[in-house]
């Protein structure tokens, strides 16, 4: 089979699964990635959500992830807007060292691991890159992860550019810098499965797990030995 062809069946039977299994029998765990500097370490952080929010987290899997009209291995060079691309798992290092990082087995010798908590990233929320998102089924313990992007409302607050408020149904609240406030962007950046990962918003995903600091590194070291054999 074509890996296009699994790629395609492995997103379907995703989807089917999610439509075919109860809320309780799906766990879904939060957390938000950051790093102090663009050369550190991603770091995660946990975070409890509602459990009334499970469902609006499968909508977004759903709404992404259920239509989509073409599937292609993903190029660093060429783009298609009109199609999905997609990537082995084990073909991205990240990936697997951002899997690692959120799992409750992590490996000691695998480093950053989460945090049980987002005390140390309440204060650096500028700092955040992202969110992942991981949904276990409870009968299997199959395990899915969901990237997305962020929008840090305090970062904006500061730089003069707008003033935020909470509405009630009596009144808008103004929100201060004592409100940590950040933001869910609507569309995923992509889902990784079994074997593949599916690539929603191809620019985020790339700056997420750093592919073109990567490329850019392997090319040098093409350039670098081109010359030194003239």
């Amino acid at each position: 089979m074509k890996s296009e062809e699994s790629a395609a069946k492995e997103i379907k039977d995703t989807i089917d699964k999610l439509n075919n299994k109860q809320l309780d029998d799906i766990d879904i765990k939060f957390f938000l990635m950051w790093r102090m500097n663009s050369k550190g370490e991603m770091l995660f952080s946990y975070g409890i959500f509602d459990n009334n929010e499970k469902e609006d987290w499968i909508k977004r899997i759903k709404n992404d992830y259920s239509e989509i009209p073409v599937l292609e291995p993903y190029n660093v060079i060429f783009e298609k807007s009109e199609v999905m691309n997609f990537a082995k798992r084990n073909q991205v290092d990240k990936a697997i060292k951002y899997i690692n990082s959120v799992s409750d087995k992590c490996d000691e010798s695998i480093s950053p691991k989460f945090t049980e908590d987002l005390e140390s990233v309440r204060k650096h929320l500028n700092k955040v890159k992202g969110y992942c998102v991981k949904i276990t089924f409870l009968h299997d313990n199959s395990q899915y992860y969901l990237f997305g992007g962020v929008n840090n409302f305090n970062y904006l607050k500061k730089k003069g550019f707008m003033q935020f408020g909470n509405v009630t149904n009596t009144s808008v609240d103004r929100l201060t810098d004592s409100n940590q406030l950040i933001g869910i962007l609507p569309s995923t950046v992509c889902l990784i499965t079994d074997n593949f990962i599916y690539i929603n918003k191809r620019k985020k995903f790339e700056d997420l797990f750093g592919l073109l600091e990567s490329y850019k590194r392997e090319a040098k070291i093409v350039v670098d030995t081109m010359e030194k054999y003239p």
